[in-house]
């Protein structure tokens, strides 16, 4: 070389070179047959001089190229599988800055998220890495976090605290499902963005009620009208719904199998009565279920509905009592009555409540038929004397029929059992009145 300084440049050209070979082949397992190997040494060879022209000294010369070769997307590219199963034997090994400059590229391909711990990104612990960082901020002495290492995390908005930061990205989608359910609030196992914002929900009433939860978030909550207590939110609407089906039904309460405008209010009102009979109901919330007729006990209420419907029943038909399978007003009078016989004729007297002796006192108090014979001979004698009305100058006629009965059927059965000493007396007495024996 005619110049010096041509031959002293040439030189450390050579020394680099050599580096980068030396260092190239612990990662590289067969450079001579690789057909990417004179790719890599230019690409190697390339960081160098950048190096170089930053300044850089040979002693840091192996670590920068490390940096560069992991962090030189193209140059990661080649080197493919290779790099990555050696960054994963290395990562107490890798420098700070590599890693850091990982951090970056993480944020800019997941600008909404961190590294979580565990987390793996390109063969390194980049979640296990961010943690020891937010360690080392509080440790002394030479693994201690230096001044610059924690501004340059703080210039990328490094979240020291992860809870903090995980509590706001979790309020930020709660005001997006807000602004896309404006009429309702998450439900507790339900996901929204692929995250469980009805448990993160329901922990933040509990961190409130054990006054964990600090006062500006408790705030910010407030302002987004976050319910605290949403089985008292829930409890109101299903009470303004049960106003709105007694406006609409006024004789009658919802019934366990039936929906209401969407809502199982049958139910609801079932556990409203199964709560007060445990003594875990709201005193409030008696009270004002007593204030309209909340019926606690249903069987009952609905025993005595039936019970003033067959009043009314034998006040419009005062000669007669319901059919087997009689309908009056809506409401299966006929068969009700049935289920009074059967309840009294299955039932042993000692084997009886006090509320069923009383509701016994009152069917006898209106004179109501226990025997189905005695009830058809009233209804025979009934139309019996309809018959005379109709045609005063005869008797029903052998196996003739009127308005649906064998009545003259009837008639002679009766008359068989006069002449053979087995009529009853109440029966034999209704019909010498009307003369038809």
């Amino acid at each position: 070389f005619d110049d010096p300084q041509q031959l002293v440049r040439a030189n450390k050209a050579w020394e680099d070179l050599s580096a980068c070979t030396e260092l190239l082949e612990c990662h590289v397992p067969d450079p001579k047959k690789s057909e990417t190997w004179p790719i890599i040494l230019a690409l190697t060879h390339r960081a160098v001089w950048a190096y170089r022209q930053r300044g850089g000294t040979p002693a840091r010369l192996r670590t920068a190229l490390r940096q560069y070769i992991l962090v030189d997307k193209e140059l990661r590219g080649v080197l493919g599988q290779w790099w990555g199963e050696k960054a994963k034997r290395s990562n107490k090994d890798l420098p700070w800055g590599t890693a850091f400059c990982l951090l970056i590229e993480f944020r800019k391909e997941c600008p909404d998220t961190w590294p979580f711990a565990g987390q793996r990104y390109r063969g390194f612990a980049l979640g296990a890495w961010c943690n020891y960082q937010r360690s080392r901020r509080h440790w002394s002495g030479r693994r201690r976090l230096h001044e610059w290492q924690r501004k340059k995390l703080d210039s990328i908005g490094f979240p020291w605290e992860m809870r903090e930061w995980r509590w706001y990205v979790m309020y930020a989608i709660l005001k997006r499902f807000r602004v896309q359910h404006p009429d309702r609030w998450p439900a507790f196992a339900e996901m929204f963005e692929g995250k469980h914002i009805g448990h993160w929900c329901n922990s933040q009433r509990q961190a409130r009620r054990w006054r964990q939860l600090d006062t500006q978030k408790v705030h910010l909550l407030t302002q987004l009208g976050f319910p605290w207590n949403p089985h008292a939110d829930e409890w109101e609407s299903m009470f303004r719904l049960l106003l709105k089906y007694r406006k609409k039904f006024p004789t009658q309460w919802p019934e366990h199998d039936k929906k209401f405008h969407g809502k199982w209010l049958g139910l609801w009102c079932i556990s409203q009565r199964q709560y007060k009979k445990k003594g875990i109901l709201d005193p409030e919330h008696v009270s004002r279920l007593d204030a309209i007729g909340f019926p606690w006990d249903p069987y009952a209420a609905r025993w005595h509905f039936l019970f003033d419907l067959l009043k009314e029943f034998r006040i419009e038909n005062p000669d007669r009592w319901p059919d087997r399978d009689e309908v009056y007003r809506g409401e299966h009078l006929g068969q009700w009555c049935q289920n009074q016989r059967n309840m009294r004729r299955t039932t042993r007297r000692y084997e009886l409540r006090e509320e069923t002796i009383q509701r016994l006192r009152l069917l006898d108090s209106i004179g109501f038929p226990w025997s189905l014979d005695v009830q058809f001979v009233l209804d025979m004698c009934s139309l019996l004397a309809s018959f005379r009305e109709e045609y005063p100058h005869r008797w029903p006629k052998r196996e003739e029929v009127y308005r649906g009965k064998n009545l003259g059927d009837w008639l002679r059965r009766q008359r068989d059992a006069k002449k053979k000493g087995k009529l009853k007396k109440e029966i034999d007495t209704k019909l010498k009145a009307m003369g038809a024996l």
